[in-house]
Order: structure tokens, then sequence, then C-alpha cells
């Protein structure tokens, strides 16, 4: 068989497997997390995440609040900063994992040669948590940030998180 109908066919089968969990847990009413990210911009490619959601309607709707530490230029190395607040949605569970849509909209500074720039940074992507217990959650993060005073960076990661 070929390899990508392979992954094709486990993938088909992967999917009723998953949806037939007998009772999905509760989603937490607040969450916070903090998660490190490869980004293709920076040098070096790391970049950091501290998060803060509340649940606002009980469909699995977030108010999503996160501060990120970017790249604002790669050579030299200087840092943005964006302040964003947005949506989390719920979308659906995949086995362990609940899925969100993601996008928040904020604030975005970076110091240069020239003094302070201030801009706007839209950020769209996903994530997936599972629970470790005792309210701890770890997940993969995929994030597309486009600011004003930057290129738009994507960037792909991890997360910790603890959620009541």
């Amino acid at each position: 068989m070929k390899p990508l109908t392979t992954v094709l066919l486990c993938l088909a089968l992967a999917v009723p497997a998953a949806a037939q969990t007998a009772t999905e847990p509760a989603l937490p009413n607040q969450w916070a997390g903090a998660g490190v990210f490869f980004n293709q911009y920076a040098s070096p490619q790391i970049n950091g995440t501290a998060a803060y959601a509340k649940k606002i309607l009980g469909s699995g709707t977030y108010n999503f609040n996160a501060v990120n530490f970017l790249s604002y230029e790669t050579q030299p190395f200087r840092v943005m900063t964006t302040v964003e607040t947005g949506i989390a949605q719920r979308v659906t569970r995949f086995g362990a994992f609940e899925v969100f849509a993601l996008g928040t909209l904020g604030p975005a500074t970076a110091g240069d040669e020239d003094g302070t720039k201030l801009g706007v940074a839209f950020t769209g992507g996903g994530f997936a948590f599972a629970g470790l217990g005792k309210g701890w959650t770890i997940g993969p993060v995929l994030r597309v940030t486009k600011p004003t005073i930057s290129d738009t960076q994507w960037a792909i990661g991890l997360m910790v998180g603890w959620g009541e």
C-alpha cells in the first residue's frame, strides 16, 4: 500500500473512533497558560506567550487574552510585544483533545534605532488541549500573527496551562 493511502486510511478510521467518547468532561470556567513557540521569522527561532481565558458562554466560548513576545527584526534581533484580546471558540473534541479556534486583536510595540514603534496586531489560529489531571493541560498551538509594524509571522508550539 502506498504511504499516502495508508495515512488517509488511518485518519479515516481515527475519526469515528474519536467520535465515540462516552462523556465529555466539563470545560473549565477559566484557564491560564504559557507556551514556547518555533517562529520562522525569529533569530533565535523561539518566541513566548502567556495567556488567560475566561468562559463567557456555556458552549465553549472564551474571552482569550494573550501577551506575545515575538521578533520585530531578525538582524539585529529586536523583540516586539503584543497584548491582545479576542475570542477562543471550542470547535470539537478529538480523542483526549479539546480543539479551539482563536482570533485576537491588540496593540503591538517594538523599539528600534528610531525610537518606539506602535501598531496593531491580529492573531488567528487554533490550539488543542488534553487534560493531565488536577486542572493541568498541555497541547499544540498553531498561530499566524499579522502586526502592522512587522511582517506576518507564523508560529507552532506547545502550551501548558491550568484551569478550574
